[in-house]
């Protein structure tokens, strides 16, 4: 059992994220492979295909969703979770800055400090 406590990112204004695979993913950090292809984690990406679903709602409002949200809110969550969203020991969560650039033109969409 881990004694990693969890503050998830997508639990924040974080934006949710959809794959070249077409799946949405609580977000980008969830596509890598070590996440994407662990077995608990698989359950919600087993509901996640967009084109499966005629809605968004659909998807993050299905049980498999809502299970995710509750293993997160119980410091369970697959590696990507562990590693990115983890509290570090002194109890802060790390400083992560992120910032979205408009492809067309280069300016700055929003830039975030978590």
């Amino acid at each position: 059992m881990s004694n990693i406590k969890l503050d998830p990112l997508c639990f924040k204004q974080w934006s949710m994220f959809r794959n070249s695979l077409g799946y949405l993913l609580p977000c980008c950090y969830c596509n890598i492979d070590e996440s994407f292809y662990d077995s608990e984690f698989q359950k919600l990406v087993s509901v996640s295909k967009i084109d499966e679903h005629e809605t968004i709602e659909e998807i993050v409002f299905s049980k498999e969703w809502k299970d995710f949200e509750e293993n997160l809110r119980n410091d369970k969550g697959p590696p990507c979770c562990m590693s990115f969203c983890k509290i570090n020991d002194d109890k802060k969560n790390e400083i992560r800055n992120m910032t979205y650039i408009n492809v067309d033109d280069g300016t700055i969409i929003k830039e975030l400090r978590l």
